[in-house]
């Protein structure tokens, strides 16, 4: 054995032999002190409590085969109340949803009134894409390409400063890498150049200890796992993640920056039949059709948050924290409670702008996706993904939705915490250079830009020209 095969080999052992030593000698919560980032080493029992439901009772379903739908069942077959689950889908279709799906024991049951609309069309993932960006680098950890402490200077010797090139994957993951955060240069449908861009932002904050939701950090890691496995991300994501999936490649596409790097903190579009196969196979900790993609300890890691938010680990949320701070779009808050206190203690999710989402409660075996409609930017405070000057989509529509669908659950008895009450005010600041700064000049900038000198409507309407993927066919605009 020789060459990068026998250097993955001897990593893969390594990685092995480490996490042996440390599941012998350190208990849960506890090797904060070997990790570049200040973990959160708190209670994290914040939602509602639910046990371990027994799938003996009821029926399961098995992974679909490529090119297959998910095997149905009623709501009855598996331990749920078909009046209960009917209300709930209700609930969050009236307030501009677009697809649902609620799956248990692996088994569909209960999808939206308008899924046969749209599950088949690539739709934006928005930051859910940060989430598959996780899940191909989890399949690069596994495989013993790259490692949580590695840093971006091993791939990249010569980007930036040295203290750019010590920020580790592990504080990208967490988003507390430190770097500063401006919308108006990170929000960019079409950056020049990601790696460069992070490299000229300056370092504000000690890395590892400062939770801010970043833009450019996520395609960093998706740059590192390119050079670490060799062959582009695209393709190893097909070939390692998405073909075992039974995701195939017309059914996606995925925008890079103009320096030919895959963007990850969104722009990602993927039919939502598929992010239902994601979904379930984040419920089943990397695992699909009986193969294991995804060592389950990089997603036992993966929720873990930090210290600074502990709701949020490997780009994934996670709902028993009894803190979070806000993705800050227009400022940041920190609100002293879980994400939706009626949801599950166990649960986790992805995050995407305005309703995509998956919610992975492992106990009840239940997993459920939801895509909203884009079209109607006419935002309520009634509906469940409300989209408030002050942030943040968890808020009463949520925690409804929650409240009656666990009243659907029929083998276990699961406490209602009563209407929302978390309205008070959250801890919030706000620096309008966090928005908007006085020079709008990106250092990345070294070349000439479509879209330099454009004003943001035309950049809209300049975006779909630049998703287009000869592979997928034509670019739904803010689909």
């Amino acid at each position: 054995m020789s060459g990068p095969l026998r250097s993955r080999t001897l990593r893969a052992c390594a990685a092995l032999a480490g996490a042996a030593t440390l599941a012998l000698s350190i208990p849960v919560m506890g090797h904060a002190a070997t990790s570049s980032v200040r973990l959160y080493t708190g209670p994290m029992s914040a939602g509602v409590p639910t046990t371990w439901s027994d799938r003996g009772h009821y029926r399961s379903c098995p992974n679909p085969a490529p090119g297959q739908p998910f095997p149905t069942a009623t709501p009855e077959e598996v331990g749920l109340d078909a009046g209960a689950l009917q209300e709930a889908a209700n609930y969050h279709s009236q307030r501009l949803q677009e697809t649902f799906w609620v799956v248990r024991f692996g088994c569909l049951v209960k999808t939206g009134n308008v899924n046969a609309l749209f599950d088949h069309t690539p739709k934006h993932q928005w930051s859910v894409t940060k989430a598959v960006s996780t899940a191909v680098l989890g399949r690069a950890v596994t495989l013993g390409y790259i490692g949580i402490e590695d840093t971006v200077g091993k791939y990249f010797p010569n980007l930036g400063d040295g203290a750019h090139r010590a920020i580790t994957v592990n504080q990208l993951l967490h988003h507390t890498q430190g770097t500063h955060m401006n919308w108006t240069r990170e929000f960019q449908l079409q950056n020049p150049d990601r790696l460069t861009e992070f490299a000229s932002l300056p370092i504000e904050h000690q890395p590892g200890t400062y939770f801010q939701y970043s833009q450019t950090g996520p395609a960093v890691l998706n740059a590192m796992v390119e050079k670490a496995v060799g062959e582009d991300f695209q393709k190893f994501a097909q070939d390692q993640l998405f073909t075992p999936l039974g995701i195939k490649r017309p059914n996606w596409y995925w925008m890079r920056d103009q320096a030919g790097n895959t963007e990850g903190y969104s722009l990602l579009h993927m039919r939502p039949l598929d992010m239902v196969t994601f979904g379930q196979f984040l419920l089943q900790s990397g695992s699909w059709a009986g193969r294991q993609l995804v060592d389950p300890q990089f997603y036992r890691d993966a929720l873990r948050g930090s210290d600074s938010n502990p709701a949020f680990g490997y780009q994934t949320w996670v709902n028993a924290a009894p803190r979070h701070v806000t993705i800050a779009l227009t400022s940041r808050e920190q609100n002293n409670h879980c994400l939706v206190p009626s949801a599950p203690n166990d649960m986790y999710m992805t995050w995407g702008w305005r309703g995509r989402h998956q919610f992975m409660m492992p106990n009840l075996g239940m997993m459920v996706v939801s895509t909203p409609f884009d079209h109607d930017f006419d935002y309520s405070l009634e509906d469940v993904h409300t989209f408030p000057g002050a942030q943040g989509e968890q808020g009463e529509g949520y925690h409804e939705f929650f409240r009656i669908l666990m009243r659907a659950v029929r083998d276990q008895r699961i406490a209602d915490p009563g209407p929302w009450t978390y309205g008070g005010k959250a801890a919030t600041t706000y620096d309008a250079k966090n928005y908007v700064e006085p020079d709008q000049t990106v250092d990345s900038r070294s070349k000439p830009s479509a879209f330099e000198g454009k004003g943001v409507l035309q950049n809209l309407q300049d975006y779909p020209q630049t998703a287009l993927n000869p592979e997928a066919g034509p670019f739904v605009p803010f689909h």
